[in-house]
This record gives structure tokens, sequence and C-alpha cells, in this order.
């Protein structure tokens, strides 16, 4: 701080004036409730320096404020944040500012603050989910610190994708690097007795000499977690960890606390199913809680951004964070919610069977031409016959009202299975099940989705904009959604840029070769015959029925 003080502003600062100010019971220490303007925040800020730049001179005025004080820091981790905690942002310097800022919590940090705080001190795990700059690798490093610094038996893991992520000397980037800065930064009267920065500051490791806690750091391994006790873990950009599950289930012995930090990468990685299971505790932090970040902001940095970084960097889109999609013309346009099987109508039950993974898609064909894919089912770990019993099942109990039942599957099923005397379209003519095999290659194929995704309909009906020629329903097909989203993606080449071959993942995949099938030869699924005479054979009143419960509400 550049400022200057008189003598009054010290002598005013006594021990009896910083009890009544700080007491921790009170919320003196906290932003006033309510999104700050930039003048009020400003404000904020000038006082809360203020008062650190007393808070120094009243230290050396008055020695004895320092037991009081450090009192206080481990009562309360908000008072030691506004008071002493710092943070670097060399963006700064082109304002003309020092980059070493005091770490002034907004009041979304704040709340995020406590949340974490709860998960370690109740030892329960938490999905942290975030835009990019909302400050959250600073504040959970200090988070950490607090804790390392003033509560006896707290040791934590900081895990990464690679170890520069989480210790490089001299690199604020890592993790460590934010500790030791504030370290640095902090008075020496407030770190822990006997404290040296070159005997217990090492690489991915910090130790406490005065109450024997340790930060340690690990990079994302097979060994990940393994031997280890911690109060809390946290496993930093968790989205992009290549052995997540086995690091998470690992994790999950050594600590009753895993903080799961990352922005989305896609629908088809350990964080992201974690997310969507609702089985953890979450916390989201948008890039629209920041007071600061506009809507003039937000679209001045996708100018800056592919479709993709600005699903992942900002939006916190999971569907939509992956580069590489196959089908990027997938929109929410296409996802019907309440979509029902019309009476009359031919049903189609499209057949994939993957090694224990097989799946099924319910679909059917409206007046207008639309493909309606209504339901799917997919095995996980299961053999084809109970699987094949269960879609006569769902056809009988959901489906008893369509018109009849045409099965299309792919070439695979007639082959034999190992330790099998039958195939599997075999065990399906066991079961009354006859279906059609179609041979519909994978780069053609895809190209047919693409032209349904992109093509509108409203030729029967007369309507200025029409609907789209694919509908699914997304209650009903979640993997298929997830799928056309981006987790169905191609390989890359090792510079990144994306092969012609989309990558063979369980079960996006299998929904998708699906829904290849289906849409590769009209003429088979019609019957051989011409979309207007095979919809001419249907009855009427059904598909008026039809065109009205299956058109989108937005239209």
């Amino acid at each position: 701080m550049k400022q200057r003080l008189n003598g009054n502003d010290v002598a005013t600062f006594t021990p009896e004036a910083c009890q009544a100010l700080q007491n921790p019971a009170t919320a003196t220490h906290r932003f006033p409730e309510g999104t700050p303007t930039n003048a009020q925040w400003q404000a904020y800020v000038k006082q809360t320096e203020t008062y650190r730049y007393k808070l120094a001179l009243a230290v050396k005025s008055a020695p004895t404020l320092i037991d009081k004080i450090i009192r206080l820091c481990s009562e309360n981790i908000l008072f030691w944040f506004k008071y002493f905690a710092h943070t670097y942002d060399p963006r700064i310097t082109a304002q003309h500012q020092h980059p070493d800022r005091p770490f002034i919590l907004f009041p979304f940090q704040e709340e995020a603050v406590c949340r974490i705080v709860h998960a370690i001190e109740t030892g329960e795990d938490l999905i942290i989910e975030k835009s990019r700059d909302m400050g959250l690798s600073w504040l959970i490093a200090l988070v950490f610190q607090w804790y390392w610094q003033f509560k006896a038996g707290s040791s934590f893991l900081i895990g990464s994708r690679k170890l520069a992520l989480v210790d490089q000397l001299g690199d604020l980037s890592s993790v460590f690097g934010k500790i030791r800065y504030n370290l640095q930064v902090q008075p020496p009267w407030l770190l822990p007795s006997g404290f040296a920065e070159k005997k217990h500051s090492l690489t991915a490791r910090l130790l406490n000499p005065a109450n024997g806690n340790a930060i340690t750091g690990e990079a994302c391994t097979e060994q990940f977690a393994r031997g280890g006790r911690y109060r809390a873990i946290l496993m930093d950009e968790f989205a992009f960890w290549q052995q997540a599950e086995s690091s998470f289930m690992a994790a999950g012995f050594s600590s009753p606390c895993r903080l799961l930090l990352s922005t989305p990468n896609g629908l088809n990685n350990c964080f992201a199913k974690l997310r969507q299971s609702d089985g953890l505790p979450l916390l989201t932090l948008h890039w629209r809680l920041h007071p600061f970040k506009t809507q003039a902001w937000y679209e001045q940095q996708c100018k800056r951004m592919t479709e993709d970084m600005i699903a992942r960097e900002l939006d916190i889109n999971y569907q939509a964070s992956v580069k590489n999609r196959v089908f990027p013309e997938f929109k929410a346009v296409h996802q019907q919610v309440g979509l029902k099987p019309v009476q009359g109508l031919k049903l189609f039950r499209v057949w994939d069977f993957g090694y224990h993974c097989p799946a099924v898609l319910f679909c059917q064909i409206d007046l207008m031409g639309r493909l309606l894919v209504l339901r799917e089912e997919v095995g996980h770990q299961e053999v084809l016959r109970p699987f094949a019993e269960r879609i006569l099942h769902i056809t009988k109990t959901e489906f008893a009202h369509t018109g009849d039942v045409f099965d299309l599957f792919d070439p695979a099923g007639n082959q034999h299975q190992n330790l099998l005397e039958y195939s599997s379209v075999e065990l399906l003519g066991k079961l009354g099940i006859k279906p059609t095999c179609v041979k519909a290659p994978v780069r053609e194929g895809l190209e047919k989705i693409r032209h349904l995704l992109i093509e509108w309909r409203n030729d029967d009906f007369s309507d200025p904009i029409g609907t789209p020629a694919l509908l699914v329903n997304p209650t009903q097909c979640p993997q298929l959604c997830n799928a056309l989203s981006g987790a169905y993606r191609f390989r890359e080449h090792s510079d990144g840029s994306p092969m012609e071959i989309p990558l063979e993942e369980h079960p996006f995949e299998d929904v998708v070769d699906c829904l290849r099938y289906v849409v590769w030869d009209k003429a088979t699924i019609t019957g051989g015959k011409p979309w207007k005479q095979h919809m001419a054979k249907i009855n009427v009143g059904a598909l008026n029925y039809a065109y009205l419960t299956t058109r989108p509400s937005a239209w």
C-alpha cells in the first residue's frame, strides 16, 4: 500500500477496538448482502485496503495485538481472507496497477468458501463446476492453506492431470505456486512457528513444523491417492483426467472429502457422469455470478473463442464443450420433451448388438416425413436374451396402440458369438422377432443423419417456419441426445485435428449406429414404396393427431 496514515489512525486502533470491530460472531468482515455496483465495490476495496494498512501499523505499535489477530484468523476463515490473503494478476499491469492484489472476496466467492469449508468439516464430496476465471483455483488453494496454517490434523492432497499443474517452482499458475506466493507476502509473525521456506516448502510438498500438517501434490496416475490419509483431496480440472475413475475410487478410501473442480469437457468422462448422476452435492459457479462480467463482456469473449471453447470456458455446457463433434448441427430445437407414440403409425425397432452392450431405438415416421425417436433402451453388461425380452415387454406396454412393428439390425447380428451355437438374429427369431438387415456405411450413414438435422419440413401444412426433420425425446433418449450433442466425436490426429473415424465409445456409438440404420434407406423402412404412397395407407385422423402431438410447442 502506498497510502500514508497519520498518528491518530494508529492511536485509535487499540486491542479493544480490534476485538469490537472483528468479533467473529459478527458479519462485519463480509460485504453487505446483495450484488455490488462497481462504485460500491471500489469503495469497499479501498476501505478494506486501508484497514489492512492500519492493522499492520497497529501491530508495530502494539505487538500484544499479534496473539489476538492470530486467534481471530484461526477462528474465522473469512476474516483471514479479507485481511491477509493475496492473489496475483499480471493482466492489470496494463492499467498501471501492481499485479499483487489483496484477495478480497466477492459475495459469490464468500459463499463458495463457506460451501467448501462445510464439505471439509462434514466430510462430504463436492462437485464444483465453473466458468473460467472465477478465482476458484486461488480460492481452494488458500482454503487449504488456512487449514494447514491454523487447524491441527489437517493434511491435504492436491492432484491434477500433470505434475506441472500441481507444482512448478516459480509458476503461479500451479496450485502450490499460489499457496507459496501467499505465504511469502504474509507478515512473518502470522506464519507457523519455526517455518522456513527452504526447509519446509518443497516440490509438491508443504510442511507445517508447528502442528505437523502437510499439503502434498500428485499428478493423475494409476497410483493417485493410494496409501495416504487426508482431510480433503482436490482433484483439479477433473474432467480432463485420463485415469479419472480409478483415481476417484482410490481417493474415496483416502479421504471423506473429494473436491472435484473442473470446467466441462464433454459428457464421456467421470466428471460429467458424476455430475449427471445427482448423487453428489453440487456447487455451480457460472460467470453471471461475477458482478462485473456483463453481457457485453460475454459477447466480446465469444468473438475470441470457438464454439466448443465458449461452451467449455463460459457456458458450462457439457454437450457442446468438446471439439471434433460429429453432429454440431444438433441443437435444442431437435429435442422435444413429451414426444409420444402415435396411434396407427408403424413402429420401428432398430437394434445394435454390441458385446454385452445391446441397444434399441423405438422410432416412428409421421405425416410430414419426420423421424421421431421416441425411446431408447441400452443394456449394460447384459446378454441379448433378457435384453430382448425387455424390449418385447416395453413394446407391449408402451407402444400397444401403434401400427405394425418393423425391426432393423446391422449385418453383425448374423455373426455367431463365441461359445454360442446361434447368432444374435437367430436368437431374436426364437423370440418371434424377425429383423431386416440394413447395410449402412458409416460415413454415408452419418451424412444422412446430418441432412435430417438441417432439413425442415412444412410440405403438408401451411407453416412458414416448418419443423425439424428429426425430433428426439431427451427424457426417454438421454444417451442418444448426449451422443448427438458431442459425446460422439471424431478421433484426433497428434496435432489435434479430427480424423474421419469416430471414437468407439459405448454407449454413444451404439445408439448412433441404431440411428444410422434407420435413416440409411427410406425405401427399406417404408416397405419399398414411395413416401406419399406409404403415408396414404395411414388413417388420416391418426396422422392429424400425430402432427398435433409432435409439433414443437415453440411453433
